[in-house]
């Protein structure tokens, strides 16, 4: 554990960022990240995926 730790402070000294620094709870682009990002392309695979499904299915069904 301790070789992980110390693994985390040297990335962040190489990076120029500040282990376990607090966040800035008011900044909304950093709360709200997770929801403004374009998940089209994720949305339409798992339609694809449905729909691939659905047609084996159906496929296997007919026996």
């Amino acid at each position: 554990m301790k070789k992980l730790v110390q693994h985390c402070y040297e990335e962040c000294a190489r990076r120029r960022l500040v282990w376990q620094n607090k966040s800035d709870m008011a900044d909304k682009e950093l709360i709200d990240r997770h929801t403004r990002r374009d998940r089209s392309d994720v949305i339409q695979e798992r339609e694809e995926q449905k729909k691939r499904k659905q047609a084996a299915a159906s496929r296997y069904s007919s026996y």
